[in-house]
């Protein structure tokens, strides 16, 4: 029996309302089609003079089984734009999906 959370992941990245289609290239390696969900939270940085600015990150999310590993400095390329991998990270318990912090190319 399939995991339900895996099942519920499949869903969203199914769904064309909430992940589209991307091509993530590592740095001197073939491209590999993958789906993408966007997340765009806002992050605080501080000074140490107490002072700080938020500001909007882009985060792709893309799902291990798609993408077994994933690299800083790689290319991301969504609807014709280019980004970078500035941080790729796999977040929570079952590590099922890459979080990768983008900057645009």
């Amino acid at each position: 029996m399939p995991d339900v959370f895996d099942v519920a992941l499949d869903a969203l990245y199914a769904d064309p309302n909430m992940a589209c289609d991307g091509v993530y290239t590592p740095d001197g390696g073939a491209p590999v089609a993958v789906r993408v969900v966007w997340a765009q939270p806002d992050r605080d940085f501080s000074s140490s003079n107490g002072g700080g600015v938020t500001a909007r990150a882009t985060i792709a999310r893309i799902r291990t089984s798609e993408l077994p590993a994933a690299a800083r400095g790689a290319a991301l390329v969504v609807d014709g734009v280019p980004y970078q991998v500035d941080k790729p990270t796999q977040p929570g318990k079952r590590r099922r999906e890459w979080h990768l912090e983008l900057s645009p190319l």
